[in-house]
C-alpha cells in the first residue's frame, strides 16, 4: 500500500484511535505506534500465521488490540483467498479474476467476519480518528457493515481499483459514491506507479475526510 506521508503522517500524529484494517505483517501497525505512542491502535488481519505474529509482536502492548478476524458485512465465517509465493500480501475475502498478478493457493481457509459496526459498538468508541484499510477488494462489505462506524470516523484511507482483479469487488467510482453518501469527501488520491513500464498502475490509494466531524 502506498501513500504520500507529508499528507498522511500529521494525521496520524494527531490521532487518539487509530484502526488498522487488514494488517498483515504489522509494517503499517509499527509506523503508527512510532508516530502516534500515545494512540490507541486497533489492528485485524484474518490470515492465522499472521494473526499469530502480530499477537506476539503487539500483544503485549496495552495500547494496542489485535483481532484475528475479517472486517466485512456480516458477522459468521467466510472463504478466506490466500496469496502465495511471492505475493504473499494479496490475501482475500474475494476470488482473484485472470487480470490479478499473484499466486492463490487452490483451497481456501475459513475465517472468522466481523461487521466493522459490531466491533465499533463492542468497543464502545466514540471517535474514530483514522481507519486505514487494505482490504484487497472488500471494500465495499468494510463500508456496508460499518456506516455507523465511518460516520464516526475522521479519516479513512483505503486502497481502490479501476480494473477488476478480484471477482465483484467495488471498483473506484462505487468507493467514493458509498462513503460520499455517508459524509465524506475526497482528499487526496494517490495512483501507484509502474517504474518498469513508466505509467501510472491502474489502482493506488484514497484519503477522504469525514465533513461532519
Amino acid at each position: 500500500m502506498g501513500y504520500k506521508g507529508g499528507i498522511v503522517f500529521p494525521l496520524i500524529k494527531e490521532s487518539k484511535v487509530i484502526v488498522d484494517i487488514g494488517a498483515k505483517n504489522g509494517k503499517e501497525a509499527k509506523r503508527f505506534l512510532k508516530l502516534a505512542p500515545k494512540s490507541d491502535i486497533y489492528i485485524f488481519e484474518p490470515l492465522p500465521r499472521w494473526h499469530k505474529h502480530l499477537k506476539s509482536k503487539f500483544g503485549k502492548k496495552s495500547n494496542c488490540f489485535v483481532y484475528g478476524c475479517a472486517i466485512s458485512d456480516s458477522d459468521g465465517v467466510a472463504d478466506f483467498n490466500v496469496s502465495v509465493g511471492g505475493s504473499q500480501n494479496s490475501s482475500s475475502l474475494r476470488k482473484p479474476t485472470e487480470r490479478h498478478s499473484a499466486e492463490f493457493s487452490k483451497t481456501p481457509i475459513k475465517v472468522e467476519t466481523r461487521r466493522l459496526d459490531t466491533w465499533y459498538e463492542e468497543a464502545g468508541l466514540n471517535i474514530i480518528d483514522f481507519i486505514w484499510s487494505d482490504v484487497e477488494g472488500a471494500e465495499r462489505e468494510l463500508i456496508m457493515g460499518g456506516n455507523k462506524a465511518l460516520r464516526n470516523t475522521k479519516y479513512f484511507y483505503t486502497e481502490y481499483s479501476e480494473k477488476e482483479y478480484l471477482k465483484g469487488q467495488a471498483l473506484l467510482p462505487e468507493i467514493i459514491k458509498l462513503v460520499s453518501d455517508i459524509g465524506f469527501e475526497k482528499v487526496e488520491i494517490f495512483p501507484w506507479f509502474n517504474k518498469q513500464k513508466n505509467k501510472l498502475w491502474h489502482f493506488g490509494d484514497i484519503l477522504f475526510r469525514n465533513k461532519n466531524l
